[in-house]
């Protein structure tokens, strides 16, 4: 049996509970997709977890993430007109730097339940994942969980907010 993709829903803290059930630690967890459908302000989380990292990896595994390049950035914010909402995400984020920006402040300037933030940031990584010259590994945002407030904040790498500011998004 082979699976690919393992999708689950509950609140942090089940969700904490199952994978560790798993034996799936957080660093394992974050080596597969971001996570962008996490916590939300609802206590409901979602997250989707590839199956690779439930498996252990490999020593010689050399996959890491960086900072994304600024012209792959730009091509990304430019090439499809950017929702109001997209905007607003980036410009509170952008103000914010360096810190991190909780998500459910990034919900009440885009109007958007955790839900639909969640789907702000998949469509956003699904543009960027289909932008010409991005690679594995690149990230175009820094993310970090607080288990104070079970939820994820976020902030940008300086080659993001640069691309940003240069596309005069801002």
């Amino acid at each position: 049996m082979k699976l690919r993709i393992l999708d689950v829903e509950g609140s942090p803290k089940e969700l904490a509970d199952f994978y560790k059930e798993l034996g799936v630690s957080t660093d394992d967890m974050l080596r597969g997709p971001s996570p962008l459908q996490a916590a939300t302000a609802d206590g409901v989380a979602s997250v989707g977890v590839v199956a690779q990292a439930l498996e252990p990896q490999n020593a010689s595994d050399t996959t890491s993430t960086r900072p994304m390049n600024i012209s792959v950035a730009r091509r990304a914010l430019s090439r499809r007109p950017l929702s109001p909402q997209v905007r607003a995400v980036f410009k509170k984020i952008y103000d914010a730097h360096p810190n991190l920006v909780p998500s459910a402040e990034l919900q009440k300037v885009a109007g958007y339940t955790g839900s639909q933030l969640a789907g702000l940031f998949g469509a956003f990584g699904r543009r960027l994942a289909h932008t010409e010259g991005f690679q594995a590994g690149d990230c175009f945002w820094k993310y970090e969980y607080d288990h104070t407030a079970n939820a994820w904040s976020y902030g940008l790498y300086d080659e993001s907010r640069e691309a940003i500011r240069l596309e005069g998004l801002v």
